[in-house]
């Protein structure tokens, strides 16, 4: 990998230089030819926006501002600079605060220390020794709780909407300076990093979607020929190589509504050799139903059939309408800039989705025989609303604050039906984030590009040909896919499109900072 550097930015080398190390473990055949990192605060972004507006208080005053959302997926503090919080009375210290530069891979090591077994062997993360007490006993569960683009700014920015997690912080262990260390900063490769402790190099997990080599398409990171899988991720979890230790004895549950979270957590399940059925499932938005691919995994029949319109309904007091936005769930619906209508469920971006997420873990916890024998139990639950209500709205809105307000809710009852399930000398707790978000570049000065809209400008400008193929494939946050031999063909390279890159203007202003390219 190749880098073009601007300036160097203070800020860009505070991150660490352990950062550009690290980064470089995200270039591999799967990933983009090259990595594009804007300049501070600007993004390029998916159409994210739900309605064109958001609700921000100023002085006090509710007012709203017309926008087109937020995303992720660079190296800026914003979007890499998360919490690792750690509870467990008999386990973790209390009290405590680390500064030390600690990353998601540590997570691995560190459950693996806890329990006195082996990491995966793909794992690089360093054991989070600071939090340890010296105890030869092991937790009859372990719980990772993920929320969704919930950086350290999204915190700052509601203070006082966190009561429990700000309980279980200050009662334990708080590195406050966590980062993401792999680019890009988005939810398959970060809960990936969390179930691995592994790099997109050897985890095989570059972004949320990716190129493959003779496939050629956009290929989704859990999902072949639409059927949800693990198969594209390359390393094993820590789930899957502790679960075979103990002859599958143990028990693994993860829930996201997003696929790539909660297999990227868990694993493998039953496609990893001798392996068995784990508890792993998400959100079928189309279906309003829970889902799980259970050729690999498991879905418990009590969580069949329950759907989350009617906790909308209540929400909404039937009206369909939250906070003066029309909340389509399987419904037809039209963005006011969008050509066209399509069948839509927002209602991840409402409070509404956590309590039915709550609900259905907290049975789970009910049912299951959940840290019933001497065998530690793996429990992973990631609350995504967070990130669907930051992409529509931003991490600043009002909106975003009354979501994490329910999460919050939600994350307290998950942790008091454990207590009261294996009791509190008996489980830890780990609540940490994949990543976490950029600003409302209405509110800092930097520029939105709409990656679609981007991909379309670099293949007129360097694909002149009609003959029904694309050079530019792709278009993410961060990383750009070409096809070089297309490329070719119209008498360019990839170092004509990073001259290019590095030259380019959105607004009258240079958009990217850095350009790296993969060799």
């Amino acid at each position: 990998m190749d880098n073009v550097l601007n300036h160097y930015d203070l800020e860009f080398a505070s991150t660490e230089k352990n950062f550009i190390i690290n980064s470089l473990k995200s270039a591999s055949e799967r990933s983009g030819q090259i990595f594009a990192i804007p300049k501070k605060y600007n993004i390029v972004m998916g159409d994210y926006s739900h309605d064109g507006f958001s609700s921000l208080k100023k002085d006090g005053k509710l007012y709203k501002l017309p926008n087109r959302g937020t995303g992720h997926g660079t190296p800026w503090d914003y979007d890499t600079h998360i919490p690792i919080i750690m509870y467990g009375p008999s386990f973790i210290n209390e009290k405590k605060q680390v500064n030390r530069f600690v990353t998601q891979q540590d997570i691995v090591s560190t459950y693996a220390e806890i329990l006195n077994t082996e990491a995966p062997v793909d794992a690089e993360g360093k054991v989070l020794t600071e939090a340890l007490k010296k105890t030869t006993k092991k937790p009859k569960v372990i719980l990772t709780v993920v929320l969704d683009q919930v950086g350290i700014e999204f915190y700052n920015a509601h203070p006082n909407s966190y009561p429990n997690i700000k309980r279980i912080r200050e009662a334990g262990t708080y590195y406050n300076n966590a980062k993401v260390t792999h680019l890009e900063s988005e939810t398959a490769v970060g809960h990936v990093a969390i179930g691995t402790g592994a790099y997109p190099d050897k985890h095989g997990i570059p972004a949320n979607s990716f190129w493959i080599k003779g496939v050629n398409k956009n290929n989704y990171s859990f999902s072949l020929d639409n059927i949800e899988s693990p198969v594209w991720l390359k390393s094993p979890t820590f789930s899957d190589v502790y679960d075979l230790k103990t002859d599958n004895k143990a028990i693994i549950v993860s829930y996201c509504y997003a696929e790539r979270a909660a297999m990227g957590m868990a694993g493998h399940g039953a496609m990893f050799n001798k392996g068995d059925k784990d508890i792993v499932f998400f959100y079928s938005d189309k279906e309003d139903i829970f889902k799980t691919n259970d050729k690999y995994f498991q879905l418990p029949e009590y969580l069949k059939g329950l759907k989350a319109k009617p906790y909308f309904n209540k929400l909404s007091n039937n009206t369909g309408i939250w906070m003066d936005h029309f909340i389509p769930v399987q419904q037809e619906y039209k963005k006011p800039w969008a050509k066209n209508t399509r069948m839509d469920n927002k209602i991840s971006q409402t409070p509404a989705l956590p309590v039915y997420e709550g609900d259905a873990y907290v049975k789970i916890i009910e049912n299951e025989p959940i840290g019933q024998d001497d065998i530690t139990d793996l429990m992973y639950v990631n609350f995504k609303s967070t990130d669907a209500a930051s992409h529509a709205f931003g991490f600043e809105s009002e909106e975003s604050r009354e979501v994490l307000e329910e999460v919050d809710k939600q994350i307290g009852r998950t942790i008091n039906a454990l207590e009261k399930k294996v009791g509190k000398d008996n489980m830890l707790i780990v609540i940490t984030a994949d990543h976490g978000s950029t600003p409302l570049v209405e509110l800092n000065g930097g520029t939105r590009i709409i990656a679609d809209d981007l991909q379309d400008e670099l293949n007129k400008k360097f694909d002149k040909l009609d003959n029904k193929l694309n050079a530019i494939l792709d278009v993410g946050q961060v990383q750009m896919t070409f096809d070089e031999s297309e490329l070719k063909r119209n008498g360019y390279d990839l170092n004509d499109v990073k001259k290019y890159l590095i030259d380019y203007k959105k607004d009258g202003k240079t958009f990217y900072e850095y350009i790296f390219t993969y060799d």
